[in-house]
């Protein structure tokens, strides 16, 4: 993959994640992203959407960040970062398997 090109999961472009969280995060989010199948991204990225939907309808609703509300946002958020390689979140040391798409977050 060229180093300037963005990926879904990724926030900015590969030089710009590479040099946040290092080379092999971002080759490991962009095989894990590169082997889903059309619909597997199709599937990650409604779910995706729905969680940022689900943050500025709580924004909106001035909901607290300690509420129950935001807490289970924050919850389902680290979820989906630890569904990602790569992510300061995921721990591929321990993590053997990776919620699907269409799980609980």
């Amino acid at each position: 993959m060229a180093a300037t090109t963005k990926q879904p999961w990724c926030a900015s472009s590969a030089s710009c994640c590479s040099r946040s969280w290092g080379a092999d995060a971002y080759r490991r989010g962009d095989e894990w992203w590169s082997s889903r199948s059309p619909e597997g991204k199709k599937e990650w990225k409604a779910l995706v959407s729905t969680l940022s939907e689900d943050w500025i309808a709580a924004a909106e609703a001035g909901a607290r960040p300690e509420s129950d509300r935001c807490q289970d946002l924050a919850r389902r958020h680290i979820e989906w970062l630890r569904a990602v390689p790569g992510t300061p979140a995921d721990d591929h040391s321990t993590t053997t398997s990776r919620p699907k798409a269409s799980e609980s977050i």
